[in-house]
């Protein structure tokens, strides 16, 4: 991939996380559970995967991170928490 295409699938990510934001109020996002989105990316899976809520600073909560848990799980305990 080039510059240029990755800038452009970068504006695009941004786009998408910010439309879940702006819909739910946060987003989650998910690391190191071998799926990634990213054009031509070869991900593998983490030793630790990990997931953190992105948008809950905005409303004066801090930021939630969970470690080690299953992807499902994990959206769902941030998601809970961020309700």
């Amino acid at each position: 991939m080039n510059r240029l295409q990755q800038q452009a699938w970068l504006d695009q990510e941004d786009a998408r996380v910010s439309g879940i934001i702006r819909k739910h109020g946060w987003a989650v996002e998910l690391i190191g559970f071998g799926v990634c989105s990213t054009p031509g990316c070869d991900c593998k899976p983490s030793e630790v995967p990990f997931a953190y809520t992105i948008g809950l600073f905005g409303m004066g909560h801090p930021e939630l991170l969970i470690l080690g848990a299953g992807w499902s799980t994990s959206h769902s305990v941030l998601n809970d928490l961020g309700k």
